[in-house]
């Protein structure tokens, strides 16, 4: 099979925003949106972000005949204290195609964006405490833990989930 990755645009907004109900219903700790909060806020809500045409947010998908498989959003600091650092958020790779490198490649790509076309310095991201294989794969590509919050969410069952946050410094 071949798997592309590229930029998502507008016309994937229904695909990305099934993938983004898959990965609400398979890995719901690894998120701060609920599955019942996105059905509810529906696919419009990132019909923003997939129409914008700039460097400054956008989401790559890993896309196999018109299916988004993974995904990575990022997007570029607005304040102009703030404008050295890039942030990524949303990462998912589908059970289908987990194990095969897809979310080195779609991290890879992300980091290579925020340096030559952000132009920023850093990039910034957090990940649920107990998500070790996503943690392992950022500091693997040389991010940083530099701090963790154990209160950072609550679950259903109002069990709260810690957050580690984590830096790339890019220079």
């Amino acid at each position: 099979m071949s798997y592309i990755i590229r930029r998502l645009v507008v016309t994937d907004l229904d695909a990305y925003f099934q993938n983004r109900l898959e990965a609400l219903k398979d890995s719901p700790s690894a998120f701060l949106s609920t599955y019942d909060e996105e059905v509810g806020r529906g696919n419009q809500h990132f019909k923003n972000t997939l129409s914008h045409l700039g460097n400054e947010k956008l989401i790559f998908g890993v896309v196999h005949d018109q299916k988004i498989l993974g995904t990575i959003g990022i997007y570029k600091e607005e304040k102009s204290k703030l404008s050295h650092r890039a942030e990524i958020w949303g990462m998912y790779i589908s059970p289908e195609i987990r194990g095969q490198g897809y979310g080195r490649k779609l991290l890879d790509v992300a980091i290579s964006f925020a340096k030559t076309e952000m132009k920023v310095h850093g990039i910034g991201l957090s990940a649920e405490s107990n998500n070790q294989t996503a943690i392992k794969l950022y500091e693997s590509c040389g991010f940083k833990r530099w701090g963790s919050d154990p209160y950072a969410e609550r679950d259903s069952d109002g069990k709260f989930l810690g957050n580690d946050y984590l830096y790339l410094i890019i220079d």
